[in-house]
């Protein structure tokens, strides 16, 4: 007598067209595509990049007693981004935790705010002390970076620019849905 295969009886009632679409993206998403070694050795060498970044961004709380979102945000009034929610957006922090963080920079000194007549924080500016923080920082972020630099032949700088400007482009393609 042949075996039979039991197959599962289910009942519940059919997924829409939607459910399949999100099933069939997370699958994918779950599936790797390419080499996963190589995926691996990719993810490892950003997360030692990513704990350097840590490194010194704890450097720089400890001489300029700036946090990094305070750091990002004198950075961004600095460029021109006023309004809490337009700074928000640039350094990709909600509104309420632009407002606090703007606070904790008004009670030390680096930032002015303008309210408007119900309370609300509708603009910010930097204040010289700020600015000269800001510059601080930026000059410890710099002089870091150049120490790693000097460090390599033209060529490899060069080759490491060409990467970083590929990859940061295709990021960007990946963002608008546009990979190819």
């Amino acid at each position: 007598m042949p075996s039979q295969m039991l197959v599962p009886v289910t009942t519940s009632t059919p997924a829409s067209g939607t459910d399949l679409a999100l099933r069939a993206r997370r699958e994918l998403a779950a599936l790797p595509v390419g080499d996963v070694a190589t995926t691996v050795a990719i993810l490892e060498r950003m997360n030692r990049l990513r704990a350097f970044g840590d490194q010194l961004q704890r450097g720089m709380e400890s001489i300029t007693s700036l946090r990094t979102s305070q750091f990002l945000i004198l950075k961004a009034i600095e460029e021109g981004v006023v309004h809490p929610r337009h700074i928000g957006r640039k350094v990709g922090m909600d509104t309420g935790a632009v407002e606090i963080t703007l606070d904790a920079l008004t009670e030390k000194g680096l930032t002015a705010t303008i309210l408007d007549p119900g309370g609300r924080m509708v603009e910010a500016s930097i204040t010289d002390g700020g600015r000269a923080v800001l510059t601080q920082a930026e000059a410890m972020e710099f002089r870091a970076t150049d120490a790693l630099l000097q460090q390599s032949r033209p060529d490899e700088i060069a080759e490491l620019l060409d990467l970083l400007d590929r990859a940061a482009a295709q990021v960007g393609r990946m963002m608008v849905g546009d990979v190819g």
